[in-house]
């Protein structure tokens, strides 16, 4: 199949090109870093704290089940922090984008 069988039924053939340079251009943050800081740092963070917490546990507790639960628990709570933290940053720097967009539209 071809270039001109798969755009011959489109009404917009003609602006393909020109709507792709476009999106190309647009201006905006950077998705992946986002992404990777909203939802594979919080896994290693959780990964991380649990055995941070069950090393820290392992001579203490010598229950495995109450050292597991303890251990999650913690690892949770470091985590929940974190992700409360990223939110509040991403809450201000959002409020921060949106100031700066009033004021770029008011001064045209």
């Amino acid at each position: 199949m071809s270039k001109n069988d798969n755009c011959s039924g489109c009404p917009q053939h003609h602006d393909c090109k020109s709507m792709y340079q476009a999106i190309g251009n647009a201006e905006g943050s950077f998705v992946a870093i986002r992404s990777i800081a909203a939802f594979l740092v919080p896994i290693l963070i959780f990964a991380l704290g649990l055995a941070v917490f069950d090393k820290m546990l392992g001579s203490r507790i010598t229950g495995n089940n109450a050292r597991t639960m303890i251990s999650v628990i913690g690892a949770l709570l470091v985590c929940s922090i974190y992700v409360i933290a990223l939110r509040l940053i991403s809450t201000r720097s959002s409020d921060e984008c949106l100031i700066e967009n009033e004021g770029d539209e008011k001064s045209k």
